[in-house]
């Protein structure tokens, strides 16, 4: 069997140096000995397409007499991360100090893998996070998916930014593969209790939630300490419901849901003016791809995989270390 490799640098994986579908194609096919055709059904993509990485990954310099030491530790760790966690797969990216570079790391490789992962006809059940509202700027799939429909699980509308309204996620995503979207048109976070029920009980707001529960897949990010998580930014809460709530062990949220570091629930009154899916739904999905990484959510990420509903895992490396030797 051929070994797998190159010199390296740093202990870190720098972008430069890592071919995302080359690298994990040649891991497959050189490390672990599969076949072409089982290579193909792991990353969705067509036998002609692993031949041609197969061949790149020569021709560039990545199969050699060793794995690029480098992409093995990277190789490495998303295996121990797929073992520990009982994920599917695992993807780390290398890490970036600067977040916005960081992010848009992140957003490239879900985006890689929801292009090769997804089918026509799938509903993706869509939350919010400023990296998701970046994946739809590099989501190109090759082919239509025009049977494919993206569905708004959390309110977003008046956001103070943006990149956090659901609507410019879930239509970015449709339009790059011709599918459709449906919109859940309220604030992520109204202003009491019975105008959540009000709307609640609206029809078109109903339909469309009756619809993200029977999502095929959740795309979901996480969000760390309660000061920075956005869901709560348009909640208007003050410093000391920060501080409270960090009193309580909240660690991390998706989709306006807090927990700790071990994952389990945290409840907040805030929890009566969120218009979103119960987690619990998006916990019975048959796929959830998480995305999450940096400095600060290190505990975030790592309690949302104690929760043991996440199938697929978007992360940085650095995090990636953290969560196979967690503090105690």
């Amino acid at each position: 069997m051929k070994e797998i490799g190159a010199a390296h640098e740093s202990n870190l994986i720098s972008e430069c140096q890592f071919d995302d579908l080359m690298t994990r194609v040649a891991w497959h096919y050189h490390r672990h000995g599969w076949t072409q055709d089982q290579i193909a059904r792991k990353f969705h993509v067509s036998r002609t397409t692993v031949v041609r990485l197969l061949q790149r990954a020569l021709q560039e310099g990545l199969v050699k007499v060793s794995f690029a030491s480098e992409p093995e530790q990277l190789m490495l760790l998303e295996e121990r991360l797929c073992e520990e966690y009982g994920l599917e797969q695992a993807i780390l990216v290398p890490f970036a100090a600067e977040e916005t570079a960081l992010r848009t790391l992140l957003a490239k490789a879900a985006a890689a893998y929801l292009e090769r992962w997804l089918s026509d006809g799938l509903v993706v059940g869509v939350a919010t996070s400023r990296t998701l509202h970046e994946m739809g700027d590099y989501f190109s799939p090759s082919r239509k998916l025009e049977n494919c429909v993206f569905v708004e699980m959390v309110g977003g509308i008046a956001a103070d930014d943006p990149r956090l309204d659901t609507f410019n996620v879930s239509w970015k995503l449709a339009e790059a593969c011709g599918g459709s979207a449906r919109h859940l048109l309220t604030p992520a976070v109204v202003g009491s209790s019975h105008a959540r029920e009000v709307l609640l009980n609206d029809e078109r707001i109903a339909k469309t939630l009756k619809l993200a529960a029977k999502s095929d897949v959740g795309l979901l990010a996480i969000g760390s300490a309660p000061k920075n998580v956005p869901l709560y930014q348009m909640a208007n809460l003050t410093e000391q419901d920060s501080k409270e709530l960090e009193s309580m062990g909240v660690v991390g949220e998706m989709m306006g849901y807090l927990y700790d570091v071990n994952g389990n629930p945290i409840s907040h009154p805030i929890y009566d003016r969120v218009i979103a899916l119960e987690l619990q739904q998006v916990k019975d999905f048959p796929s959830v791809i998480v995305v999450g990484g940096g400095v600060d959510k290190e505990l975030a990420v790592l309690g949302a995989l104690r929760q043991r509903f996440i199938k697929v895992l978007v992360t940085d490396y650095k995090t990636g270390l953290t969560l196979v030797d967690p503090p105690q």
